[in-house]
């Protein structure tokens, strides 16, 4: 499963590596994959606690918090159906296992995203980033959310 998500992952950033293919991460959502990585991400409470733990499972969250991101840059339709989703991922922040990207990625450029973003998570990045320090993973998601394209979001 980690190979075939990485796969998909590395699809979805395009050949250039710079641009996303909109025609993957579309199809990609008609074919409901987005859901089985999100369900994924949704296993039982003892599983949290073995991250630290195992290894592999460890790589395997990575590989679907990457698969995610790429699933929801610069797409709308994708990132709105992320963001109903955001309480299933803040459990997992300063797990270091790139949920604070995929959270900046889900609201970055979404103005109307950004406004709704519930005061719960951006204490909890904010408590992150006091015991953590200021890294760019949690910073990046305060920065997406208070300004778009230059303006601020009110």
């Amino acid at each position: 499963a980690d190979r075939a998500v990485g796969l998909v992952s590395d699809r979805l950033e395009g050949r250039e590596g710079s641009q996303y293919d909109s025609d993957m991460q579309n199809l990609l959502r008609n074919l409901g994959v987005h859901m089985a990585v999100i369900d994924l991400c949704t296993l039982h409470p003892a599983v949290f606690t073995r991250l630290k733990k195992d290894k592999e499972l460890r790589t395997l969250m990575n590989t679907a918090c990457k698969f995610l991101r790429g699933w929801v840059h610069d797409n709308k339709d994708n990132q709105e159906i992320l963001f109903d989703r955001i309480d299933i991922f803040k459990s997992f922040l300063g797990e270091d296992l790139r949920v604070a990207k995929m959270l900046t990625d889900i609201v970055r450029g979404n103005r109307s995203l950004c406004r709704r973003v519930k005061e719960d998570v951006v204490a909890m990045i904010a408590n992150v980033v006091v015991n953590r320090g200021p890294k760019a993973r949690y910073l990046g998601f305060m920065d997406a959310i208070v300004e778009v394209d230059g303006e601020a979001i009110r």
